[in-house]
């Protein structure tokens, strides 16, 4: 309960609480099995704890990309909300979500995005909106590449490219980069929990445990210091390799290398089949915002490569170049 409400409260504070459904705790009188077996009987207890959230509007991302007819479904996703999307990310990347796939990522008919399960923070990275990350590259080359290839990995990328990919938050934001341009309200946020120490953050934010605002801190000051993707590479080297870089393993903890954008098919082979069937061009099959601009360019490449290669530490190294203005 307490976490959850911790969770609301920062979300809130950051100006991202547009993008998850709100929580609460209080108390209600409730029927309880007695002795913890529903069948077992019932008492009237008062006093019990109980944990609202407000009702995700829509149905999962994956409902709508996944599996479903990607010509009808595509020309819906059209008119996402970009964001909705960066603040999505923002959430993923501020709090450390280590389980953001496609199943909890609502999207509803006007295009808004909701995250919802989001007890998985302040932990390792691992969001689908994010490139590096195992969820996100489950998407972008399929799990097959990634799980059960042995001393093989990385597997052969899939073909095609699945579309939940184009959630990558770059596609959403001008020039395809963010760096200290931090959605509205969110910068006086990271200021302030910058000037606070770990105690006042877990005291004010009745946070579960003080590691948590510890956690928090150190990422607001990488987000301050080296902007949204210095933070989010910041994190991704504090984690193993993954796909054979170096260990080959699977799992929530692990990085993977980064390539451009892949938010259309003028970019990538999105499995976006019938739209090609129906001769419709490749430049309408796309969620792109924008062009990449020169940092995204220098930071990911210029082309898109199925065995991308920028590391979390080349990244950086690339990174603190564009910063200091290096060609």
């Amino acid at each position: 309960f307490k976490f959850m409400s911790s969770l609301d409260k920062l979300a809130h504070a950051a100006n991202l609480s547009s993008v998850i459904p709100r929580s609460w705790t209080v108390e209600v009188k409730s029927f309880l099995p007695w002795d913890g077996f529903s069948t077992s009987g019932h008492k009237l207890q008062k006093g019990v704890k109980a944990q609202f959230y407000e009702k995700a509007p829509g149905v999962s991302i994956e409902s709508v990309l996944g599996s479903l007819d990607p010509f009808v479904n595509f020309a819906a996703f059209k008119n996402i909300s970009h964001d909705n999307v960066i603040r999505a990310a923002m959430f993923d990347l501020l709090f450390t979500e280590s389980d953001r796939h496609g199943q909890n990522v609502f999207f509803s008919d006007e295009g808004e995005i909701t995250l919802i399960d989001n007890e998985n923070t302040f932990g390792t990275s691992n969001s689908m909106l994010l490139p590096g990350h195992q969820k996100y590259e489950i998407n972008r080359i399929g799990f097959s590449a990634i799980a059960g290839c042995g001393e093989k990995c990385p597997g052969n990328p899939k073909p095609s490219v699945n579309p939940m990919v184009a959630l990558d938050y770059r596609c959403h934001v001008p020039r395809q980069y963010v760096g200290f341009d931090f959605p509205s309200g969110v910068k006086p946020f990271l200021e302030k929990i910058q000037n606070m120490s770990a105690k006042s953050v877990h005291d004010e934010f009745k946070m579960t445990r003080e590691e948590h605002a510890v956690h928090l801190k150190k990422t607001v000051d990488e987000m301050l210091t080296l902007g949204f993707e210095g933070a989010m590479l910041s994190a991704l080297s504090r984690q193993q390799g993954g796909n054979g870089y170096p260990i080959g393993k699977y799992g929530l903890k692990y990085w993977y290398p980064i390539t451009k954008a892949c938010c259309g098919l003028e970019t990538c082979p999105l499995h976006t089949t019938r739209m090609k069937e129906k001769h419709i061009p490749d430049d309408e099959v796309t969620l792109k915002r924008d062009d990449p601009g020169v940092e995204a360019t220098k930071l990911w490449g210029d082309t898109f490569e199925a065995l991308a290669s920028v590391t979390p530490d080349s990244g950086l190294e690339r990174l603190q170049n564009i910063l200091k203005g290096v060609e």
